[in-house]
């Protein structure tokens, strides 16, 4: 029922860490998030990364890949 959940908030993470990147040109980026956030940190940091801005970090509180998954 909740297949969505998970699926579009990687794609308006990575956005924001675009336009923070913007707003502090050379500042370290780290995302965090808890539970399914983990998931959405992971996948956003990801996706940064192989488009070319770097993430310092990533820090996965009670991690969640998906709501059937605990990592």
């Amino acid at each position: 029922m909740l297949r969505w959940v998970g699926v579009r908030e990687p794609d308006a993470a990575l956005a924001m860490l675009f336009e923070i990147a913007a707003r502090s040109p050379g500042a370290p980026i780290v995302v965090a998030g808890h539970s399914l956030g983990s998931g959405v940190g992971l996948r956003a940091a990801k996706a940064a990364c192989d488009r070319g801005l770097p993430v310092a970090g990533v820090i996965a509180l009670s991690p969640y890949r998906d709501l059937r998954s605990p990592i």
